[in-house]
């Protein structure tokens, strides 16, 4: 073969390197990472499932062994107390505290009748007195307490599977463009196979 010719074939058709092998790898590597983050995220919803439900049943046993239903939402009886302190005024010095226990102590006449100790607060420290008159309660229906327990920690469970179920449905089409992604690659593949085949083929024959 002419020298002239075999310099033109070769710089039509430059020799075989690596880098298209190279770019093939790293995508399947890719590939493979985001594979085994989908299925991570999997088993964390399903863990993360399986955790709430037990939490739910603990809540409701706990719930189940209180002496008193707490009645004043998510604050506790102090956050209610300092709330009304702030709101109201302060609580009652030493000097009005000893004054109402003497006046609970004092002698009744035979006609007379006693002060109770609404009135002897009313009198001492005044009508808006912080917090007299609010006591816990007693639950008058174990199960009706029970059932509302349990419906409140339904509506939570609710809550966190419609938002794992929506990071799931997300997950699920990152999968599906994964795959048509796995798809493109191979079908790369296979264009470098061939185009790999026919390199050869002419070096062979430039070869000759």
């Amino acid at each position: 073969m002419a020298p002239g010719r075999h310099q033109t074939i070769a710089n039509i058709i430059p020799p075989f390197s690596n880098s298209s092998s190279n770019v093939l790898l790293e995508g399947n590597l890719s590939f493979v990472i985001s594979f085994n983050f989908v299925e991570a995220m999997n088993d964390l919803f399903l863990r993360q499932k399986s955790y709430m439900k037990e939490r739910v049943r603990k809540n409701i046993g706990n719930r189940k062994k209180l002496k008193y239903n707490h009645r004043g939402g998510s604050l506790s009886f102090l956050s209610h107390h300092e709330k009304k302190r702030k709101a109201i005024g302060e609580q009652p010095n030493e000097i009005e505290l000893e004054k109402m226990k003497e006046m609970e102590q004092e002698p009744v006449d035979e006609d007379g009748t006693p002060l109770s100790p609404k009135e002897i607060v009313e009198l001492v420290v005044g009508k808006n007195f912080r917090g007299f008159g609010f006591r816990p309660t007693v639950p008058t229906s174990g199960s009706r307490t029970s059932s509302q327990v349990e419906s409140e920690m339904q509506g939570i469970i609710d809550s966190q599977a419609k938002e794992l179920e929506s990071k799931r449905n997300e997950l699920e089409s990152t999968r599906i463009e994964l795959g048509k992604t796995c798809d493109e690659l191979k079908k790369c593949q296979i264009e470098l196979t061939d185009t790999r085949a026919i390199v050869d083929k002419l070096q062979e024959h430039m070869k000759k």
